[in-house]
């Protein structure tokens, strides 16, 4: 798909939520991880199918919030996010590597992946060392552009031949709504970027709340992401969901208003109008890069840690407090892994996840234990 299509979602969704219903400081972008549902439908059904699933999973999350039943999200075990994260970071990366086989222009060279594996290097060292001596950009965005800059002078003056995200184009017409494999195709696709979408705002939500020390108003701020997705699915964009990174970004340089927020849009939307063209000669090896990146500060390690705790016997941990304590309870890990497993393997993974997580975790209800772990990739100091 058209990069255009996560930039419209992006800008749509800073214009819209502080307007209709948002929290103050809360910066909007593309759901990376909704792109895994928008690829089940592309690849099963098509393109065009895309944006009546977006404005399904706006109306769902339009209805979530007028029903007020956000404040529910809270009660949901942590490690059923925490499994879904999991599994959704490694179909993003499956997904990421899959350049390395073949692009939507042709097969890949050899010289292809060479080229690719480096920048995706480069990208990373970036991302990862430039936040201990700059903070003021974030480290992806510097990444982004270095590479990006030194791809166009080396092309400008040699025949390297680096791969851009200038080889995703699309064109389509949509499909009669009124038909069979239309709601096939929305139906899973719809519901299954809404629950991605709110779990992405949810965490967006908490990072935000404890590094402001204030409480949010859930209902809110789903309701408004709601009918930013309803007009960016009408547009022809992606599904849109609050970043927590971002967000941190902002409230860290004192961007704390929903004043901040619209105006982010506005700039996104500027970008579009006047820069667009620069976002086709980003290298793909930039993108893969900054995404291994996500994938390795995004990942739960902790699940696993514990269960091979679980397997060791507690006479062994014996003067260990600082192991007792990654323990966890068994209905915990079970809810967590089995939430990961159902969401790999089912087709509508934020459904079928859930649905599983919450199976497990409700077969002992009075036994689970404290999950302290999650989202402990965020730096809130």
């Amino acid at each position: 798909m058209d990069p255009l299509h996560a930039l419209q979602a992006a800008w749509i969704a800073n214009v819209l939520s502080p307007i209709v219903g948002g929290r103050p400081g809360l910066i909007c972008g593309s759901s990376g991880l909704g792109a895994i549902a928008i690829r089940y439908c592309v690849m099963n059904y098509g393109q065009e199918y895309v944006c009546y699933a977006v404005v399904l999973s706006g109306l769902c999350q339009v209805l979530f919030g007028a029903l007020r039943i956000g404040k529910y999200l809270r009660l949901l075990p942590p490690g059923i996010t925490i499994g879904m994260v999991n599994a959704l970071c490694l179909l993003l990366v499956a997904l990421q590597l899959r350049y390395f086989k073949e692009f939507p222009s042709g097969s890949v060279s050899p010289s292809h992946a060479i080229v690719m594996s480096v920048e995706a290097l480069v990208a990373i060292v970036i991302c990862f060392y430039m936040p201990r001596f700059i903070q003021l950009v974030p480290s992806s965005l510097v990444a982004i552009l270095v590479l990006t800059v030194s791809n166009w002078a080396i092309q400008k003056s040699t025949d390297w031949d680096a791969p851009t995200v200038g080889i995703f184009h699309s064109s389509y017409t949509l499909p009669s709504l009124f038909e069979w494999k239309t709601l096939m195709a929305v139906a899973p696709t719809g519901l299954s970027l809404s629950m991605i979408s709110l779990l992405e705002t949810m965490v967006a939500i908490n990072v935000s709340d404890k590094y402001t020390g204030t409480d949010s108003e859930q209902d809110r701020v789903f309701y408004g992401q709601g009918v930013a997705n309803l007009a960016s699915g009408l547009m022809g964009g992606m599904v849109g969901s609050g970043s927590a990174h971002s967000s941190l970004h902002g409230l860290r340089v004192g961007g704390v208003t929903s004043t901040s927020v619209f105006f982010a849009g506005i700039y996104m939307l500027m970008a579009i109008v006047f820069a667009y063209p620069a976002v086709a000669m980003i290298p793909l090896g930039a993108t893969l890069g900054v995404t291994l990146y996500l994938f390795l500060v995004m990942i739960q390690w902790a699940p696993m840690v514990a269960l091979v705790l679980k397997c060791v016997p507690s006479s062994c941990l014996v003067g260990k407090p600082h192991l007792l304590k990654m323990r966890l309870a068994t209905p915990d890990l079970f809810s967590t892994f089995a939430t990961s497993i159902f969401a790999l393997c089912a087709s509508t993974y934020a459904l079928a996840g859930y649905v599983a997580g919450v199976f497990c975790y409700v077969c002992d209800p009075i036994g689970h234990g404290e999950c302290q772990y999650i989202f402990c990739w965020i730096d809130l100091s």
